[in-house]
């Protein structure tokens, strides 16, 4: 069994659950923090499954410089980050 096909079943399947429940929850809420929480939580799942595809060889990150190929990526992974702060910072805001 190649390395990480265990890691990588679980990040998917978690991944999927809180994309599914992050669904679920979207048309229910209508505030900003917990939308940009909605929307980092799905950029995430898609991360991960561009990861998969990649592994396995289905889907390929085709640029000529390296280094733009890894920034890609980097910036691919980090996404989510970016609106998970941003949620945060609104809700940071509103109890001020």
């Amino acid at each position: 069994m190649p390395e990480g096909i265990v890691a990588m079943t679980i990040s998917l399947s978690t991944g999927a659950l809180a994309t599914f429940f992050a669904i679920m929850l979207w048309p229910r809420t209508r505030d900003i923090a917990w939308m940009l929480v909605i929307i980092g939580i799905i950029i995430h799942y898609g991360a991960l499954v561009f990861q998969a595809l990649e592994v396995f060889g289905i889907a390929r990150v085709q640029l000529d410089d390296p280094v733009a190929a890894e920034l890609l990526r980097a910036i691919l992974t980090n996404v989510p980050l970016v609106f998970y702060i941003i949620a945060s910072l609104v809700m940071i805001k509103r109890r001020d």
